[in-house]
């Protein structure tokens, strides 16, 4: 039988696959939109890559432990033929890109290209414009990563270097999308559960709020408790958790003086403390300034 440590590193391995698999896309792109997502299987056990990443320190970035999960899910499934993952195509001396996902179901012949990211990004202007919304590190924003994928990242299976790399595997690229999931975190307001999102995002997108540290200290109250999230965990759901390791508004305001951070709003004993909704806590001092960190 695996260790607790083990069984502990695959459950939340399992959940946060899952979450992949259900989550609404912040946004769809490409001619293509395949529903990659849904070829997305549960393993009996981890893979060796993710093993290896979820015990090492430090832990890897939240982008490459999602690319892991779906590597992951892809290959349980009896209906994917191969997956590549992760190809880095250079020339000169430079890097010019990297194919995320080349994807070849038993049905075809042909693979299809995807990109893949995960973003949480915070409102912070008009909701409708998607310069408004930044990530933690506001250098990272929404208008910005959305016209990277679509004129840089969908089209390297055109690049000369990319095309070559492509014949001597003896991979046809018939098709290409690219698959942004995660969050967006309106301002901490009445209607943030309802407030519109950008410009051309889902309908039903995960949502959660903002606020800066000296605003939810304000409003502290003896009622609201929370957990800190760390990067790994910011996708699923934490389960049932433990009261010792909720604190209150005044706790997460302190420790969002200098970074950013995550938490999961928890309900009282009689809800077994599960989590109600999702927040992002920033500096008072955001975007102005970013903490390393959260670089």
């Amino acid at each position: 039988m695996p260790d607790s440590a083990a069984r502990s590193r695959y459950q939340r391995a399992a959940a946060d696959l899952q979450w992949l698999k259900d989550q609404v896309p912040l946004y769809r792109l490409g001619a293509a939109q395949p529903d990659i997502q849904r070829h997305l299987t549960r393993p009996a056990q981890l893979s060796d890559a993710l093993h290896a990443a979820l015990s090492q320190d430090p832990l890897p970035r939240l982008g490459r432990y999602c690319e892991l999960l779906f590597h992951w899910g892809l290959t349980a499934n009896p209906q994917v033929a191969a997956v590549e993952n992760g190809i880095i195509i250079r020339a000169d001396g430079r890097t010019l890109g990297e194919f995320d996902f080349l994807i070849r179901p038993q049905s075809q012949t042909t693979y299809h290209h995807l990109e893949l990211c995960v973003k949480f990004y915070l409102a912070n202007g008009p909701l409708a414009q998607p310069p408004s919304w930044l990530g933690i590190n506001p250098s990272d924003r929404l208008d910005i990563k959305l016209a990277r994928l679509r004129d840089h990242q969908l089209r390297l299976s055109e690049m000369a270097p990319a095309a070559a790399w492509l014949a001597a595997q003896q991979i046809s690229v018939s098709s290409v999308s690219g698959l942004m999931l995660g969050m967006l975190f309106f301002p901490r307001t009445a209607d943030w559960q309802t407030a519109p999102g950008p410009l051309g995002a889902s309908a039903g997108l995960a949502r959660g709020w903002w606020c800066r540290g000296g605003e939810i200290a304000q409003r502290a109250t003896e009622r609201e408790q929370f957990i800190e999230l760390d990067r790994l965990h910011w996708l699923a759901p934490l389960p049932v958790s433990d009261p010792a390791r909720l604190v209150d508004s005044r706790v997460i305001a302190a420790r969002a003086a200098q970074r950013a951070r995550m938490v999961s709003r928890r309900g009282g004993a009689h809800e077994q403390y599960r989590e109600l909704d999702r927040g992002l806590v920033v500096p008072d001092h955001w975007p102005l300034r970013v903490n390393p960190a959260d670089a």
